[in-house]
């Protein structure tokens, strides 16, 4: 009797084991399908290369101007045009605008360094050097 219930408890596993493997099997199926599916060339209309082609020329004339700027400038020569195309385009055509950026490495107000004029002295005794600020 105790070898019946463990050879049915083995089968019980086996099928169970069947059953996860066949569903793992169909899950990589779907990803692999979804993994080397070929998509679909961007295809770029008449239409954009104008506007980018536009969008090279006011650049090249300001190059200070940002996206917001140039949407401006489209929108008042008659283009419909949003600010995100505009900068959408700007981005995949490696345009941005130049500005002064932060000069974060240079020391605040450049003041004057004082010399460290303790390098070369050995300290062998108390209260031989004294310092302030």
């Amino acid at each position: 009797m105790d070898v019946q219930k463990t050879n049915n408890t083995i089968d019980k596993v086996r099928k169970l084991q069947r059953k996860l493997y066949l569903a793992a099997k169909v899950n990589k199926q779907r990803k692999f399908h979804a993994l080397y599916r070929k998509l679909a060339e961007p295809t770029v209309s008449e239409q954009e290369l104008w506007i980018m082609r536009r969008i090279d020329e006011i650049h090249t004339a300001e190059p200070t101007w940002g996206y917001r700027t140039i949407t401006r400038i489209l929108q008042h020569e008659g283009i419909i045009i949003n600010r995100k195309k505009v900068r959408r385009l700007m981005r995949c055509m490696g345009i941005y605008a130049i500005y002064p950026k932060p000069n974060l490495s240079k020391r605040y107000h450049a003041q004057y360094v004082r010399p460290y004029l303790l390098r070369n002295l050995e300290i062998t005794r108390p209260n031989q050097v004294w310092a302030s600020t």
